[in-house]
């Protein structure tokens, strides 16, 4: 993947494009995709009103091309609280950089298309500010797919942070999940009454040069008949090595004997020129 991002001098907002060729594989299925797409970042309208959105095109080969696009827009509130309203429009298989106990694809079988399958995704998330950085998070949204299956979803979780120091973050969060799907689906998991509850143990590590980051989310789940222990887990870092950043990730996933999920991924950021830069904010959701 290619990501390019300006933040003019003097200006209340960020600019970016990207470019990111994909090979899908899954069940026999192979698809070779593409996707480019142009966003604006962090617009600030007023001191206390943030908005961002995005807009891209996903062509994949045998099966045409389909637009992306996402927009939010955020409330800040006085002592660090906040409520965000947003919309994706994105594929299924298109993890999100969330905290959002959710479950990642499971594809059921292999039939055209699947791999392009779209999905608009409205969501409503507020948080809020408890002090010493704890806060609570609440969420529900509602997700409409391509091939008219619909499924509402619930969220939320509360951050209690152990340790805040210089250079590591480390929290505890119970979390819950609840979505249903309208039409149980063959080729995707689609349960009616799916649930979750969890632990997550978060640790964040970083110095200029490096960074570590560490999510073990155990938790208990139940669906239909079904219910069981699972494990969520992630594990990612970052270098700097010279002018480029090396980042390496992999995540897990697990739940009892049904389901079973891993990821691994890598890349290389190089400065095109010399621009402001933000560092990740710990904690942050």
């Amino acid at each position: 993947r290619a990501d390019a991002t300006a933040w003019p001098m003097g200006a209340r907002f960020r600019v970016g494009g990207y470019l990111e060729p994909r090979r899908f594989q899954a069940l026999g299925e192979r698809s070779e995709l593409i996707s480019a797409g142009a966003t604006l970042e962090r617009l600030f309208v007023t001191d206390d009103l943030r908005f961002g959105a995005g807009a891209g095109l996903l062509a994949q080969e045998g099966a045409g091309a389909a637009l992306l696009g996402n927009a939010f827009l955020d409330k800040m509130f006085p002592g660090g609280s906040e409520m965000r309203v947003s919309f994706a429009r994105r594929p299924i298989w298109d993890e999100e950089a969330t905290s959002m106990p959710t479950r990642p694809l499971a594809l059921r079988s292999s039939g055209p298309g699947v791999a392009g399958l779209m999905l608009t995704d409205l969501r409503l998330r507020g948080t809020r500010a408890l002090g010493a950085r704890r806060n609570v998070q609440l969420g529900v949204g509602r997700a409409w797919y391509a091939d008219q299956n619909e499924k509402n979803y619930a969220f939320g979780h509360v951050q209690l942070p152990l340790s805040s120091g210089v250079g590591q973050w480390i929290a505890l969060q119970p979390n819950v999940y609840w979505e249903d799907f309208t039409v149980q689906q063959p080729g995707y998991a689609s349960s009616s009454g799916y649930w979750s509850a969890g632990l997550r143990a978060q640790g964040i590590w970083e110095s200029w040069d490096h960074e570590f980051r560490l999510e073990l989310n155990p938790h208990v789940f139940g669906f239909s008949s079904e219910r069981g222990l699972g494990l969520d887990a992630s594990v990612g870092s970052s270098h700097q090595l010279g002018p480029a950043r090396l980042l390496i990730g992999a995540s897990y996933f697990k739940q009892a004997d049904i389901f079973e999920h891993w990821r691994v991924s890598t890349g290389i950021q190089l400065p095109l020129g010399r621009s402001r830069t933000e560092r990740p904010r710990r904690g942050a959701n």
